[in-house]
């Protein structure tokens, strides 16, 4: 994950130097505090438009959701572009804005464990089964967004982000075929959540970053 971080940053800072159109490089500095990874850009078209990219990964284990999800790891990707208008801006695309996005997902559920049982109608005896998986949700969203960025003379920003919008598309597959076959009909306690998290998508972030080319 290092080594992915550097390679973005560097990325960012090399398609920026040397231009003379505005590029905004960012860091989300709240997801940090989740352990968390979120990185953005912004090309500047004019004073009242923009149009970026954004990138999150969140990688947790556990995820604190009780005894039954203690063992597991959480994992997300999510790419995300977005197009903005500001309002009145001072500085040139800064001050308060509002746009649109459109977010793809990739997440997995990694080493969740399912018990099942099994009767025997000789011995009219039960034995249970516990079997691993890990489960995928892949998903297509559409929302809105709004917020309001401040830039320094020096270049330097700050810049908060609300959005909200909705799955449009969604699929979920198990790396196990037995126990795909076993949720046919009903669905399992982890796509149970994913179904809950996954309907709508909603954000707030706080970032930090700096303008190239002003």
């Amino acid at each position: 994950m290092k080594k992915i971080t550097g390679l973005l940053i560097a990325f960012f800072i090399l398609t920026s130097i040397g231009l003379k159109a505005q590029h905004d490089v960012k860091i989300n500095a709240l997801a940090l505090l989740f352990k968390s990874y979120g990185f953005g850009y912004e090309y500047v078209i004019n004073d009242e438009m923009g149009a970026g990219i954004s990138l999150s990964y969140a990688n947790s284990f556990g995820f604190g959701l009780g005894d039954e999800f203690s063992e597991s790891s959480f994992s997300a990707l999510k790419i995300t572009p977005e197009f903005r208008f500001y309002f009145s801006p001072e500085d040139g695309a800064d001050g308060f804005y509002f746009g649109a996005y459109i977010k793809y997902a990739t997440v997995t559920w990694a080493d969740l464990e399912y018990t099942f049982s099994i009767y025997d109608p000789i011995t009219f005896t039960s034995t249970n089964f516990n079997t691993k998986y890990d489960l995928t949700f892949n998903g297509l969203a559409f929302g809105i967004q709004s917020g309001k960025k401040w830039v320094t003379n020096s270049g330097f920003f700050l810049e908060t982000n609300f959005s909200f919008g909705r799955y449009l598309s969604g699929s979920v597959e198990y790396s196990n075929s037995a126990v795909a076959t076993l949720f046919e009909d009903n669905f399992s306690p982890a796509e149970d959540a994913m179904n809950i998290w996954y309907t709508f998508d909603f954000g707030f972030a706080l970032n930090i970053g700096w303008r190239f080319g002003q």
